[in-house]
């Protein structure tokens, strides 16, 4: 052989992980896409002794360029038969040939290398798995944090919070504020979706919340006007946040109720 490489796939593309020449192994990697494309979309292994005279691959610019004269590609298959990749050997002198004894030789080599390739696949993705999980681990318990760590203290009333996402992290969320004129604000928000995306959003309109309704503590309807046009000013085109607000009045003990889009609150005698 006067050239070998090996190329992965890698997010649909074939990318060059290995290559060696006579020249050394520093030369350029170039490959005739004709002859690797038929192997893996076929799933064959292909053999030549001359691919000037093959019918089987198409005379291109690139095999006329590499000067290819006799080739052997394998393809590199998972155990589902899934391409991996593949093993190319080439010759460029035409007394050079490739012979049935040296394919079979290199399918054996693919074989055994397949399994190699899979395997590193496998432990690349548990690994990356292991530093996602790690990471959701982390986001999680900042989500925790971001949620109020106790609960209002207002005589004649209590207060109860549960939760829980239902992954590592989520967009539910509820709060307390205390506003300037002595009210209590109880927020219960649910933004559309799941996981990260949805925590981000959470954790960036349960602030708007806070600020709108510091804004405007004497009127809820112009607090929630507020933080309606902020949260649609913030961008969030592909998602939307549903959201109770209930202000407390502890001197009348009155309720006053904004909802927006959410499930309606339960007010049981």
């Amino acid at each position: 052989a006067d050239r070998g490489l090996v190329l992965l796939s890698e997010e649909d593309r074939l990318i060059p992980n290995a290559v060696k020449g006579r020249r050394g192994t520093n030369q350029s990697v170039q490959y005739s896409r004709t002859i690797v494309d038929k192997v893996i979309n076929e799933r064959q292994a292909i053999l030549s002794q001359d691919v000037t005279r093959d019918e089987r691959i198409p005379a291109t610019q690139s095999i006329s360029r590499l000067e290819i004269r006799s080739v052997m590609c394998v393809p590199l298959l998972s155990q589902d038969n899934k391409p991996l990749g593949v093993i190319q050997l080439d010759t460029q002198d035409k007394k050079r040939k490739f012979s049935e004894n040296d394919m079979e030789i290199l399918a054996s080599v693919s074989s055994q290398a397949s399994v190699s390739v899979e395997q590193a696949q496998l432990h690349r993705e548990v690994v990356r798995h292991a530093r996602t999980q790690k990471e959701l681990e982390f986001a999680r318990q900042v989500q925790q944090k971001l949620l109020p760590r106790s609960m209002p203290t207002l005589d004649g009333y209590s207060f109860w919070a549960y939760y829980e996402a239902a992954r590592e992290v989520g967009g539910d969320f509820y709060d307390f504020l205390r506003l300037p004129n002595g009210n209590e604000a109880v927020l219960l928000g649910d933004v559309a979706g799941k996981g990260v995306p949805a925590a981000l959003m959470m954790s960036k309109v349960s602030t708007l919340s806070k600020v709108a309704l510091l804004s405007y503590p004497d009127s809820l309807s112009d607090a929630m006007y507020s933080l309606n046009n902020e949260v649609f000013d913030a961008g969030f085109e592909m998602s939307f946040v549903t959201l109770e607000v209930c202000v407390l009045d502890p001197k009348t003990h009155e309720v006053t109720v904004a909802n927006a889009g959410h499930l309606a609150p339960m007010f049981c005698r």
